[in-house]
């Protein structure tokens, strides 16, 4: 029976979670598998991975074969340089001392890419910084449009006001003229009334005069 080392999907929607599992290579994906070898979660910051390194091992030396993902993960947990060094015949005060040397490349390497991935972070900010300055002045200049632009609303407004103010008081002007008007022709009526009252008056008077002048004559 050939025998593969590979994962089967546990979890949920957008939150895989993975065993590691030795199974029959003629078996579903997701089927039955013949022993649980480990886990991996690859949402972990750090990808956690838990490992049972003595039945991974065992399965090596019996010939099963691991995914590509799966010798991904063992390679760079240490398993595969292990199996190797069993492979070349080593003994295990022998292994041990090469495991401890692995182990301080690995932290070497770990430091190194958590100092590249910091240098990458400052870049980042370093460039996000500009755009934060620019977007701010952006944001300063509208705000100044707007003030400008409130201002010559406020400015338009109040000319309006004022030329409105300006037109009720020329046409309160032109009432009191008209009624000035109006009264000056009232009083000129009244005086020519007047004047024609007295030359009537006068008339009469020489009319009544002369008859009289006429009775005594006769």
């Amino acid at each position: 029976m050939a025998v593969k080392i590979r994962l089967t999907r546990l979890g949920r929607k957008k939150r895989p979670f993975y065993r590691i599992v030795a199974v029959d290579s003629r078996a579903p994906r997701d089927g039955m598998y013949i022993e649980n070898l480990g886990t991996y979660d690859p949402l972990k910051e750090q990808f956690e991975v838990k490992l049972r390194e003595d039945r991974i091992l065992h399965w090596l030396k019996v010939g099963a074969i691991p995914t590509n993902t799966v010798r991904s993960i063992l390679s760079r947990e240490g398993v595969l340089f292990k199996w190797d060094l069993y492979k070349k015949g080593y003994d295990e005060a022998r292994i041990a001392e090469e495991m401890k040397k692995w182990e301080v490349i690995k932290l070497e390497r770990q430091r190194k890419l958590e100092r590249i991935e910091a240098e990458k972070r400052a870049k980042a900010k370093k460039v996000e910084a500009p755009v934060e300055e620019e977007q701010e002045k952006t944001e300063e200049v509208e705000q100044a449009s707007a003030g400008v632009v409130e201002e010559g609303t406020g400015s338009e407004t109040a000319g309006t006001e004022n030329q409105a103010k300006a037109e009720k008081k020329t046409k309160s002007e032109e009432v009191k003229a008209s009624a000035g008007k109006q009264k000056e022709q009232k009083a000129e009526g009244a005086e020519q009334k007047s004047t024609k009252t007295v030359t009537e008056g006068t008339n009469s008077e020489e009319v009544e005069s002369n008859n009289q002048q006429k009775v005594r004559e006769s």
